[in-house]
């Protein structure tokens, strides 16, 4: 996309040629504070892009390592064609999030439990080590912070969705043999494949809405299948739901929110920009919709 610049003054331009203007936008500084958070999302997005064309250092992988990030762990995985690992990677980081005060750490802390590195074969082959390693964790303590999209979650509950997430990939035997029914199911139409990977992992507890929707947006992006959103999912939303109320100047109803969730579509067809880059900026945008605020973590 470029620049910041650049991406600012089309969005601008795009936002300014709509031949009917959100009634949530009308004003300069609503308009200015949603083209931002704009802006901060798909740079979100491209930088998650751009991850498996970099070289990232195998400390990445190292959940002992300051420097553990799952997602770069996920693209290094990638690169040396371990598919297998970097969904599970993945896994962990929208199950557990970043937190905005200690990173990743609680990420690191599940795949490092008990001192093992709990690799997806390791898992899937031992969950109950797993579930004895991460009561001894639960047992010592100190356990770092969920992200800010997973803050309702508790630490109690991580071994029950790593057992489920197991259960619902290795009822097809692997990650990708599970992805590729998705794609069939869908006909080759990243939209469509993504929409029946959604419905397929409700069965993954303690992986809501908000849990799914990154977990399969990060997949997507980091190159692992070939899905993307094509709606905002608005169904079960919190913040999303209530930045296309804020965006639209309406009271969201059951018989209405699908006529919006359309709306929010046609919407990121004019603007150019995907509903993956439209859902986070709508959640972080209704935070603050007069007033350009970066959110981290």
């Amino acid at each position: 996309m470029g620049s910041r610049a650049l991406l600012t003054g089309r969005l601008r331009q795009a936002l300014q040629s709509l031949p009917r203007m959100p009634a949530g936008l009308n004003t300069k500084r609503r308009r200015e504070a949603f083209i931002f958070q704009l802006v901060e999302s798909v740079r979100r997005v491209e930088y998650v892009r751009r991850l498996p064309r970099l070289s990232h250092s195998a400390l990445r992988n190292n959940p002992r390592s300051t420097h553990f990030d799952p997602l770069k762990g996920a693209a290094r995985f990638v690169a040396a064609a371990n598919r297998e690992e970097a969904f599970w990677l993945v896994f962990l980081a929208a199950h557990t999030g970043k937190n905005r005060y200690d990173g990743w750490r609680l990420a690191a802390q599940v795949y490092g439990a008990g001192g093992r590195i709990w690799t997806w074969k390791r898992v899937a082959s031992d969950f109950p080590a797993f579930e004895r390693a991460w009561a001894g964790m639960l047992s010592a303590g100190g356990l770092a912070r969920f992200g800010n999209h997973r803050k309702y979650e508790s630490h109690r509950e991580v071994a029950r969705a790593v057992r489920s997430y197991s259960a619902w990939v290795l009822s097809s035997g692997s990650h990708k043999r599970l992805f590729r029914s998705f794609v069939a199911a869908g006909g080759s139409d990243a939209a469509q494949a993504f929409r029946a990977a959604f419905s397929g992992m409700s069965v993954v507890d303690r992986m809501g809405r908000t849990g799914r929707f990154d977990y399969l947006t990060w997949v997507g992006e980091l190159g692992l299948a070939p899905i993307e959103p094509g709606t905002i999912f608005m169904a079960g939303a919190t913040g999303p739901r209530r930045g296309v109320a804020e965006l639209f100047g309406v009271e969201l109803t059951r018989s209405n929110s699908a006529q919006f969730e359309e709306r929010v579509c046609a919407l990121g067809t004019a603007l150019g920009v995907g509903q993956r880059e439209l859902e986070d900026a709508l959640c972080n945008w209704q935070k603050s919709p007069t007033a350009p605020k970066a959110f981290r973590g």
